[in-house]
């Protein structure tokens, strides 16, 4: 009997270029492209997506015989597609690409009869392709919840954190995706939402890869840049796979719903007003408050919102006791030995927050001999400890935005349930803290979209929000949560990016490069001498705290005419991709 062939990519890390491989089947067997089954690869079995089909190969003399391929999975030439795409503009191989993906196949997985299952999107002569801006993203007669229950076919909901994640599946009756679920159960949540007709997942940026499969995809907190993938994975954005997936597959409805519309690419005059209870108190020196942090105002209104049985939460984003170790006495501050990152400090335990590294706090200054580390500014837990003495309340909470979040969505469904709605005083200690402390030039764009985030959660709450700061950051933030605002805002920040240079105005690459500023200089030579005249090559830039045990980084930039198209950019820079990290993402420029 003579064989066919099909070509296949299996789910392992693999050097870029290093992709697709060929394997015979029997005449009278039937695998569709799609199809997820096991392949042989170096004395191992790996699961593998089935790409191609052919009735010869140029290594046929060498293919190895799948006597029984069965498929564990069948998800469609759409996924084959997509899979080539997201390889194609990540510079990863595509077998790197798919085990992002698919993760770990358990060895006991079962198999689907051949022909079985069927990928196609419900029928639908209007499909849905809009971005719903609203205050209240979930429980809106036009939010998250009530378009997922109405929802007919594989329903599909992006949300950037796990814990979002885990409500929205508890509020739904709904399965999980994230990173902090085990492989076993990760395997479940995909090969059950594929394969059913009617089904709703919840998941992270892990698995927006479904959209090939979906029905409708709801993508929740658009404008969040958490959506991005680090460098350690195919370097891709779940709103380009999602916006894919849509190019190739015209009846998949997708809504994403926002409080801000994101810069440069929606609608300016779409974001909607936040009526929020604002009041707003720049700082003041000396101004003699029994806590950190806190105003006497702050406090007076904390003290207010006890004696009536409510709660107040106080958001500070900084956690541990110090944002940084620093001597009182001299100004000196403890860096990490690994990568020259200030240490944040925890009661005696220190902590580098770019690399993760723990340690001991030291007992004297290292320059002055000093015992006194309180010149770094108080975090969370030394906040939380004041409050604790001070007001001798169990109902005060002292928290990140993060738990904020997730403090919020909790409190909603509880007050949603019948339980009694106390009074809520929010407190947030500094508004610039909300941008993450960055200094880059997206400082203002990331400090809008989060203020106008908690506010909007402040109003569902129906809670009052008080807010500290520098006098200069607060001057603007209540024209902020308007629409006009938000649209002057965005107008202002396009025409300084135009005049500088930077996305989303216009173009950019980057191009990470690890090795010596003679490697990165001969890179960037070779680039100005392939390129078009009329795109332009800027660096290199060393990367800053680099790791004495690691080579050095250094970024090139290239920013093409604002018209080249992405898949000449690709083309371009193709020839790079085994000698650097590639991301034509602006968010990487930033990150």
């Amino acid at each position: 009997m003579s064989n066919k062939f099909l070509s296949a990519v299996p789910s392992i890390r693999t050097i870029p270029g290093v992709d697709v491989f060929d394997y015979a089947i029997p005449e009278d067997v039937t695998v569709a492209v799609g199809d997820v089954i096991r392949v042989p690869f170096r004395k191992k079995e790996l699961p593998a997506l089935v790409v191609a089909m052919s009735e010869t190969s140029p290594v046929a003399a060498k293919a190895h015989l799948l006597s029984r391929p069965d498929p564990l999975l069948s998800l469609g030439p759409v996924a084959a597609q997509l899979l080539f795409d997201a390889s194609r503009r990540s510079f990863t191989s595509q077998p790197s690409v798919l085990l992002s993906w698919i993760r770990t196949i358990p060895k006991r997985a079962k198999t689907i009869p051949s022909g079985d299952q069927q990928i196609h999107a419900q029928e639908q002569s209007t499909p849905i392709r809009e971005t719903r801006f609203r205050v209240d993203r979930w429980n809106d007669e036009r939010g998250v919840l009530a378009e997922a229950k109405k929802s007919r076919g594989r329903v599909l909901i992006l949300t950037p954190w796990h814990h979002r994640a885990d409500e929205l599946a508890a509020r739904l009756g709904a399965s999980v995706l994230h990173a902090n679920v085990a492989d076993g159960a990760a395997w479940k949540a995909v090969s059950t939402f594929a394969s059913a007709t009617d089904h709703i997942l919840i998941a992270t940026r892990i698995g927006a890869w479904l959209s090939a499969v979906a029905d409708v995809v709801l993508v929740d907190e658009p404008e969040n840049d958490d959506f991005k993938s680090d460098e350690l994975s195919p370097r891709l954005d779940s709103r380009w796979l999602v916006a894919k997936a849509a190019q190739l597959r015209p009846r998949l409805s997708v809504i994403a719903f926002s409080t801000t519309n994101r810069l440069g690419v929606a609608d300016t005059k779409q974001a909607p007003t936040i009526n929020v209870a604002l009041s707003r108190e720049p700082w003041k020196r000396r101004w003699g408050s029994q806590i950190d942090l806190l105003s006497p105002s702050s406090v007076m209104q904390i003290e207010e919102t006890l004696k009536k049985n409510g709660d107040a939460w106080i958001l500070h984003p900084i956690s541990g006791d110090r944002a940084s170790l620093a001597c009182r006495d001299c100004g000196w501050a403890a860096v990490c030995s690994f990568c020259s990152f200030r240490l944040s400090q925890n009661g005696r335990s220190i902590l580098c927050k770019r690399c993760g590294r723990k340690g001991t706090a030291p007992d004297e200054c290292g320059s002055c001999g000093g015992m006194d580390f309180s010149r770094g500014q108080p975090g969370a837990e030394h906040l939380a400890k004041q409050c604790a003495t001070y007001f001798q309340s169990d109902r005060i909470r002292v928290i990140d935005p993060m738990e904020f979040d997730r403090l919020a969505h909790a409190k909603r469904t509880t007050d949603q349930e019948g339980a009694c709605h106390a009074p809520l005083q929010i407190i947030l200690t500094d508004i610039s803290l909300l941008a993450s402390g960055v200094e880059d030039i997206r400082r203002k764009e990331r400090l809008l979209i989060a203020w106008r985030r908690v506010c909007a959660s402040a109003v569902v709450l129906q809670a009052k929000f008080h807010a500290q700061g520098h006098e200069e950051a607060l001057n603007d933030c209540a024209d902020w949560l308007t629409t006009v605002g938000v649209s002057t805002v965005w107008e202002t920040e396009l025409r300084e990016r135009r005049a500088f240079g930077y996305p989303p105005a216009v173009r950019l690459a980057k191009l990470l490069i690890d090795g010596s500023m003679d490697m990165a200089e001969a890179i960037k030579t070779e680039l100005m001498g392939v390129l078009p005249q009329t795109w332009s090559v800027e660096g290199p830039y060393p990367v800053e705290y680099r790791s004495y045990t690691r080579v050095p980084r250094h970024i090139v930039h290239v920013k093409p005419p604002v018209t080249t198209s992405e898949p000449e950019l690709i083309d371009a820079l193709n020839p790079w991709k085994k000698r650097a990290l590639i991301d034509l993402d602006p968010i990487a420029f930033f990150s």
